[in-house]
C-alpha cells in the first residue's frame, strides 16, 4: 500500500495524539519534589497552619517559617471509583520544639493532573499522633495514638501516660461522600503492642515497615 505525503502527516498527528492522551497513574508523579497547597483553607490545623510550599528533594524550609519533611507515599483506592489514590505523609519541622506532628495529603488524578481531595493534621505523639494511614475496602483507614482521638475530635491528653508512650491507638474508618471524607462505623480502640516497652518515636521500626 502507497501512502501520500498527506497521509502520512495525518497518521503521525493521530499518533502523536494518542500517546499525549494516554492516561498516566499516580505513582508517575514526585511528590518529593512537588508543591503543595498547604493546609489554610484547604483542612484544619489546630497546631500549625501553613500556606503554599514545595518540596525539594523531600524536604522545604525557609527563614522563620516551618518546614515540611517528606516521610512516604501510600497508594491505595479511597475514594470507591476503583482508581488509585497517593496519600503523602509530611513530617512538621518545627523550629526545634518537641511536638512530633504529621501533615497528610491525598491526592488523585484528574485529565492526567494531580489534584488535591483531602488533607489533614495529626496531634502529638500520644496525644493523636500519626500512627498509620492507608486505603481499605475502598476506603481510608486513620489510626491516631492515644484513646478516641480522631481527626476532627479530641486529639489531647486522652489516657494517663506520657507522650512518648502511648498506651493504645484509635482507627476510624472513612469514606468519601460530597467531596470529602465521613467517618464510618465505630472507632476500634486497640492496645499499642509496643506500650511496655520505651518507645519515644511512637512508632516501632517494625511496624514502620508494614504500612499498607
Amino acid at each position: 500500500m502507497k501512502y501520500t505525503a498527506s497521509s502520512i502527516f495525518f497518521l503521525l498527528i493521530l499518533s502523536t495524539s494518542t500517546i499525549s492522551q494516554k492516561s498516566i497513574s499516580i505513582r508517575s508523579i514526585d511528590f518529593r519534589n512537588f508543591t503543595y497547597p498547604g493546609s489554610q483553607g484547604h483542612f484544619s490545623t489546630p497546631e500549625y497552619e501553613t500556606t503554599k510550599f514545595a518540596l525539594k528533594d523531600g524536604k522545604f524550609k525557609k527563614k522563620d517559617e516551618l518546614g515540611m519533611i517528606f516521610e512516604r507515599v501510600v497508594y491505595g483506592g479511597v475514594t470507591g471509583d476503583g482508581v488509585e489514590e497517593a496519600i503523602i505523609v509530611l513530617y512538621v519541622e518545627n523550629g526545634g520544639g518537641s511536638a512530633v506532628v504529621n501533615h497528610v495529603y491525598i491526592y488523585t488524578l484528574a485529565n492526567n493532573q494531580p489534584k488535591f481531595l483531602w488533607g489533614f493534621e495529626g496531634g502529638d505523639r500520644a496525644w493523636g499522633g500519626l500512627r498509620k494511614v492507608y486505603a481499605k475496602d475502598r476506603g481510608l483507614v486513620i489510626e491516631l495514638w492515644g484513646k478516641d482521638t480522631q481527626i476532627g475530635g479530641d486529639l489531647g491528653s486522652t489516657e494517663a501516660t506520657g507522650l512518648c508512650c502511648p498506651l493504645s491507638f484509635t482507627r476510624s474508618f472513612y469514606v468519601w461522600q460530597k467531596g470529602t471524607f465521613i467517618e464510618k462505623g465505630k472507632a476500634q480502640i486497640l492496645p499499642n503492642p509496643m506500650a511496655k516497652e520505651q518507645c519515644p518515636s511512637c512508632l516501632p521500626i517494625a511496624e514502620d515497615k508494614e504500612w499498607h
